[in-house]
């Protein structure tokens, strides 16, 4: 039997369309202080979060936590946090609350 994706074991637990995935990820996985501000970033300039989308769509096939982990890895070393927003403000993709769903739903 094939492994579920990041992708699939998201969507099934928290009951959201694979068309909305990446940016229902997304809101999971920012900082719960960081919500507010990130939405009216989302609305105001959505590119914003480009970087933070591109991760979830490299995690999207995996199916292990180590798997992404790795990726979050690879992904840390080409973007650095910079800006008063992602690394002040932590208006930005938590990669530990990103690895930690993935342990939660690739068990």
């Amino acid at each position: 039997m094939r492994n579920k994706t990041f992708r699939a074991a998201c969507c099934e637990r928290f009951e959201i369309s694979p068309e909305t995935f990446e940016k229902e990820l997304l809101w999971h996985c920012v900082p719960r202080r960081a919500v507010g501000l990130g939405k009216l970033i989302w609305r105001l300039k959505p590119s914003y979060f480009e970087p933070d989308l591109e991760l979830i769509r490299d995690v999207s096939q995996c199916t292990s936590a180590s798997a992404v982990q790795a990726e979050l890895n690879c992904f840390r070393y080409r973007n650095r946090t910079s800006g008063f927003c992602r690394k002040v403000l932590g208006v930005r993709l938590s990669g530990r609350q990103l690895v930690k769903l993935a342990a939660e739903s690739l068990h």
